[in-house]
């Protein structure tokens, strides 16, 4: 019996469209059936790079703005199928106390450089409803030269960046 019916292929546990603040961790879970000749081979890549499944998709480890998670699944007599789940990363100051308190309680941050660096953002968020850039500007430097102290490689990076991302969000907000 030929076997002409592609593989279907479904991803769990992020959907399409979906936008993450930089503290959320999400897993992906991908399903593949093939009722004739069986799933033979199973490719999953995170932004053109390839992962292992199940992937463990931690925001704060991707750059702000669009990402892309493709699965192509091949069967026995060589069909294919592939599913693309596409997401935002995206920065705000309440995800950013997210994710402070989530890395104090990972152990990667002290509380006190976590209380400052909450209050930096906290700042920036009164300075902004207050429609002034420049002290909003002010507190997310201060911030980012607070994260400049954090061991961490990745969790140091994740910082610098949120402060970048709604450094520029509140300039554009602010002038618009």
């Amino acid at each position: 019996k030929m076997d002409a019916t592609a593989p279907t292929v479904a991803v769990d546990g992020i959907t399409d469209g979906a936008k993450l603040d930089v503290a959320a961790v999400r897993t992906a879970r991908v399903r593949v059936s093939d009722a004739t000749s069986g799933a033979a081979e199973q490719v999953v890549r995170l932004d053109g790079k390839v992962v292992s499944a199940p992937v463990r998709i931690a925001a704060m480890s991707l750059s702000p703005g669009t990402h892309e998670l493709e699965v192509t699944v091949l069967d026995e007599a060589g069909n294919q199928a592939s599913q693309t789940v596409t997401f935002r990363v995206v920065g705000t100051y309440g995800a950013g106390k997210k994710l402070v308190k989530r890395l104090v309680d990972d152990g990667l941050v002290g509380p006190k450089l976590a209380a400052k660096l909450k209050q930096e953002l906290t700042s920036a968020t009164r300075a902004e409803r207050r429609d002034d850039a420049g002290q909003a500007l002010r507190s997310l430097k201060k911030f980012e030269r607070l994260a400049s102290r954090v061991k961490d490689k990745e969790v140091k990076l994740a910082l610098k960046r949120l402060s970048r991302t709604t450094a520029a969000h509140s300039t554009v907000t602010v002038n618009d």
